[in-house]
């Protein structure tokens, strides 16, 4: 799907998963590293910023809670163009031979930016599809699933709030401790 007539595209018609190649990133660098990408961002040259080529992406993930940084895509992109939407259609990790190692998949929200302390976590099973709206706070936690964003995934268009979430609830809110030295993260004060 892009946003301008072509007669040709970058990508196939069909993708299939198992003919993909693994792609360690994002939210799964390197644990039981399931990270496909059907469809990518595509700029017509490099640097390009707003919208891209694509009305939408889509990133098969598993995403295990050890990796997972809390983020969100700002009501303002970077880069111009359209708010970032997420949404996650929730897969069999069966389906592909990845284990759940007896865990439980969920999504922990924060559905305002300003009040860190609120949030809340929803239990994930396969067929679940879930609508996260720009400028929302997320972390999947050992989930298997296809991230389809709209428009498009743009680069550097996403803020890590985990440091945020150590520092601004005093612990009373889940953040992902592995990350707190690992990512240079932006005080969400000087994002809002």
């Amino acid at each position: 799907m892009e946003n301008i007539p072509r007669e040709t595209s970058h990508v196939s018609a069909v993708r299939r998963l198992r003919y993909l190649v693994d792609s360690a990133g994002g939210c799964n660098p390197d644990f039981d590293p399931f990270r496909r990408l059907p469809l990518t961002w595509y700029a017509n040259y490099p640097g390009e910023s707003g919208d891209g080529l694509n009305w939408v992406n889509s990133h098969v993930v598993n995403i295990p809670k050890e990796t997972s940084p809390t983020h969100f895509h700002p009501p303002k992109p970077t880069g111009g163009g359209a708010p970032q939407a997420e949404m996650y259609l929730v897969l069999d990790p069966a389906t592909y031979g990845l284990g759940t190692w007896g865990r439980s998949a969920s999504l922990v929200v924060f559905p305002d930016l300003r009040d860190l302390c609120r949030y809340e976590q929803h239990a994930m099973e396969p067929g679940m599809f879930v609508y996260i709206p720009p400028g929302t706070g997320h972390r999947g936690l050992d989930v298997f699933v296809n991230v389809l964003t709209i428009p498009g995934f743009k680069p550097n268009n996403e803020y890590y709030l985990d440091r945020d979430l150590c520092d601004l609830s005093a612990g009373r809110s889940p953040y992902n401790e592995n990350l707190l030295a690992a990512k240079n993260y932006e005080r969400i004060d000087d994002l809002l």
